[in-house]
């Protein structure tokens, strides 16, 4: 077996919505975060291995030393909701586990099967109360990742198939550990079962493995499809896509009225947003050619606007303190929030003391489309506004 799967739980959720990126998807190099995700695995892992749920410090120190406190904090909340589900009685703890699905490769008549495998971060078994936990760390803080992804599902699938038979349990719980995520519920559960694992596997990824191997494979170009395809600026299907797209918006605002309605530009705008995250993955892509030292005709990196410095902090303290004496050249500013958890720890940072003192304001206004989960922010009506403001006046 390979080290890379040509089909590995981590890909899935690209390769089953978009079976035709297969085909052109390009291996990229490994970057600084995700060789910085590998070490945080590594160290939960060894931690775990020893039954130690409390994080060793020197562990820390293959970080860079300004990194340290957050992801000490973030390995940590792991190593805790680890310990929350391994203590209850009578389970079995599988750490790293390399599972695969080729035992299926012939039940369901798909060879593909067999390039499907991957390692599962902490499993738990049950057999007393008839149950299964996979569990996966994430260390990204952008972007949530939910326990209901194609990535989890195949790790059931396959901790179904290497470690007992699926009629032994009645539950799977797949896991979700995103302790550095900067909105939303860091530690997710969704609850299946065998059954229903194995039909995932038999009529989602088995159409889709043969379809990508087909000779005219579906592509499918979309937000989620091509969030971590790396040729998402470069595809065919994406381009000719944001081509009709584009046409269809103009095409429907050709003949608009002399003053443009703000129904008529909410509908411009909602069908442009394709185009808009299409234009700048292509930007992205080009900016990365032109730094790769190859020539794009018709564009160039300059140097933008930047912001004077110091060249030298020391020298100009010794300059001030010689020339001005005086002077006031320091400022203060008291530490943000994130700043005092790490400064005063854990013990202090969890309390309810402390996070009285703490407040969130609301966010700046996004716009999204109006399907989107979170709620709409509610804003009175110009008169209204007015109306309240000459009462409280009066």
């Amino acid at each position: 077996m390979s080290d890379h799967a040509k089909y590995s739980p981590s890909q899935l959720p690209r390769i089953i919505r978009c079976p035709g990126s297969v085909s052109l998807h390009e291996q990229q190099p490994s970057s600084v975060y995700a060789e910085e995700g590998t070490k945080c695995h590594d160290i939960v892992a060894k931690h775990l291995e020893k039954r130690n749920f409390t994080l060793d410090p020197k562990s820390m120190v293959i970080f860079p030393e300004e990194d340290r406190v957050e992801l000490a904090q973030a390995i940590q909340d792991c190593l805790d909701f680890a310990f929350t589900v391994i203590s209850d009685e009578g389970t079995n703890v599988v750490i790293e586990k390399q599972v695969t699905l080729d035992k299926f490769v012939e039940p369901y008549d798909c060879p593909h099967l067999n390039q499907v495998y991957g390692t599962a971060d902490l499993i738990v078994q049950n057999l007393e109360k008839r149950y299964l936990r996979i569990i996966d760390w994430k260390f990204g803080k952008g972007i949530e990742v939910f326990p209901t992804s194609h990535q989890l599902h195949a790790y059931g699938v396959g901790a179904l198939q290497s470690i007992e038979s699926a009629a032994r349990y009645d539950k799977v719980y797949l896991h979700i550990g995103q302790p550095r995520l900067y909105m939303g519920e860091t530690f997710k559960v969704h609850e299946s079962t065998p059954d229903e694992l194995l039909s995932w596997a038999q009529h989602t990824l088995v159409p889709s493995l043969l379809d990508c191997t087909s000779i005219n494979p579906t592509f499918n170009p979309s937000e989620e499809a091509c969030r971590w395809c790396s040729v998402k600026a470069t595809c065919p299907a994406r381009f000719e896509q944001a081509q009709r797209t584009a046409q269809e918006v103009f095409a429907v605002h050709a003949a608009l009225p002399n003053i443009v309605s703000i129904d008529d530009l909410a509908d411009f705008l909602e069908r442009s947003r394709d185009l808009t995250s299409y234009i700048k993955d292509i930007e992205f892509h080009i900016v990365n050619t032109i730094k790769s030292g190859k020539l794009v005709k018709g564009l160039k990196l300059v140097e933008g606007r930047s912001i004077r410095q110091w060249a030298d902090e020391k020298q100009f303290f010794n300059w001030a303190q010689e020339n001005h004496p005086d002077a006031e050249i320091f400022t203060q500013k008291l530490i943000s929030p994130s700043q005092a958890e790490r400064l005063f720890k854990r013990a202090v940072a969890k309390t309810e003391e402390f996070q009285a003192l703490i407040v969130k304001p609301l966010g700046k206004p996004t716009l999204v489309p109006e399907d989107d989960k979170r709620p709409a922010i509610k804003y009175a009506d110009a008169g209204q506004i007015f109306a309240d403001y000459v009462e409280e006046d009066i």
